[in-house]
C-alpha cells in the first residue's frame, strides 16, 4: 500500500472551452476583415494575435485571465457577424465558477473592463447614436448585453466566495449600464412622434435594450441554487422588460413591450443568412438592427460580390422568408438583389 507521503499529487481537472487557435482561425473565418482593417492600438486584436502563444498551456489554471481575454477578444469581434464564436457559457459561466481566489478574480474582472470599454463600431451595424448623449456615452449597443451577461457570472461568483465589496462593485458597473440605456430610451421616446428618424431611433433602443436585458437576465437565473443573496439578485435584474418583472424599471418594461410588438420578429438569430461565406467578406454587409435591414438591400445588390456569392445570398434570403414568411427584412434584401 502506498504511503500517504508518496501519494501523487491531486491534479486539477483541466478546464473546458475552445482552443485559442481555433478560436483565432474562426475569428478569421467570419471576420478577417476585422483583424486586416484593426489598428496598432486595438487590444482585442492583439489578444487574438497572441491566441498560438497560449496554444500549450490555456487549459492549465495559471493561465486563467490570458484566456478570457481572448475568449473576450473573439466574442467581440464575431458577436455580431452571422457567425459568431460559441463561448457564451464559458465566458457567463464556466470560467467564473474555476476561480478561488480573489486575486485572480479581480485581474479577469480587469480584462472585462478593458473589454467592455473597446469601441464597437468597427466590427458591429448595431449601435445606436444617440442626438443626446447620457453621462455614460452617446452610444446603445447590443455588445453591452454581453459584458452585462459576462459581469452578471462574475458576480455571481463574487457573492459565492463571500466577496461583498467586490460583489457591490460588479452590481454598480451593471447599474451604470442599465441607467445609461434607461436614460437614452426615455429621451428617445419624448421625441418619437416628430418624425421617422425619431421614431426609428425609439424601435433600435427598444430592441437593443430588449437583447441586453434578456442577457442579463439568462445568467443571474441560472446561477446555483446556494448562491447568496441569489433571490435579490433575480428580482433586481431579471426579465426587466417583461410586464411580470419584479422590479419596475418603466422605460425598460415600456422597451420590452415596443420590441415584441413591432421589433423582435425581425431581430432573430437568421440562422439561413450563416451560409453564404461572401456575406462575411466585408463589414459592410454586416446585419444591421431590422425591421428595415437600413439599406442593407441596396448594399447587397451594389457590393462587388461575385455573381455566384450574389445566387449564394438569394437561395439563403428566400429559405430564411420560407421559413418565416411574416417577416419583411428578407423581401426588401431580395428587391435590392434584384
Amino acid at each position: 500500500m502506498v504511503g500517504a507521503e508518496e501519494r501523487a499529487p491531486e491534479r486539477r481537472p483541466k478546464r473546458r472551452g475552445i482552443a485559442p487557435k481555433l478560436l483565432l482561425a474562426q475569428v478569421e473565418g467570419t471576420a478577417s476583415w476585422a483583424l486586416r482593417d484593426a489598428r496598432p492600438d486595438d487590444a482585442w486584436a492583439r489578444w487574438l494575435r497572441g491566441a498560438p502563444e497560449l496554444e500549450s498551456r490555456w487549459q492549465e489554471r495559471e493561465s486563467t485571465v490570458e484566456y478570457l481575454a481572448i475568449m473576450l477578444a473573439a466574442h467581440f469581434t464575431s458577436v455580431a457577424t452571422f457567425v459568431p464564436t460559441d463561448v457564451d457559457t464559458h465566458i457567463r459561466h464556466h470560467l467564473w465558477q474555476e476561480i478561488d481566489d480573489e486575486a485572480t478574480l479581480a485581474r479577469a474582472l480587469a480584462v472585462v473592463d478593458e473589454a467592455s470599454a473597446w469601441d464597437v463600431r468597427p466590427v458591429s451595424a448595431r449601435a445606436v447614436s444617440l442626438p443626446t448623449p447620457t453621462s455614460v456615452g452617446r452610444i446603445v449597443h447590443g455588445h453591452a448585453g454581453e459584458w452585462l451577461s459576462v459581469r452578471a457570472g462574475a458576480l455571481g461568483r463574487a457573492l459565492t466566495m463571500g466577496r461583498d465589496e467586490l460583489a457591490s462593485a460588479i452590481a454598480a458597473e451593471i447599474d451604470r449600464e442599465l441607467t445609461h440605456e434607461a436614460e437614452a430610451f426615455e429621451e428617445a421616446a419624448r421625441h418619437a412622434h416628430k418624425g421617422p428618424d425619431e421614431s426609428r431611433l425609439a424601435l433600435q433602443l427598444a430592441t437593443t435594450m430588449a437583447h441586453n436585458a434578456g442577457d442579463l437576465s439568462r445568467v443571474v437565473e441560472a446561477w446555483p441554487r446556494g448562491t447568496p443573496r441569489r433571490d435579490e439578485h433575480i428580482s433586481r435584474y431579471c426579465r426587466l422588460g417583461h410586464v411580470d418583472s419584479a422590479r419596475i424599471v418603466q422605460p425598460f418594461r415600456l422597451a420590452g413591450l415596443v420590441n415584441k410588438a413591432v421589433m423582435a420578429d425581425e431581430n432573430h438569430r437568421h440562422l439561413a443568412l450563416r451560409a453564404p461565406r461572401g456575406l462575411r467578406s466585408t463589414r459592410a454587409l454586416l446585419l444591421p438592427l431590422g425591421l428595415w435591414f437600413d439599406g442593407g438591400d441596396a448594399r447587397l445588390g451594389r457590393s462587388e460580390l461575385e455573381p455566384s456569392d450574389k445566387a449564394d445570398v438569394l437561395a439563403a434570403l428566400l429559405e430564411g422568408y420560407e421559413r418565416a414568411p411574416q417577416l419583411h427584412g428578407y423581401l426588401r434584401a431580395i428587391r435590392g438583389l434584384h
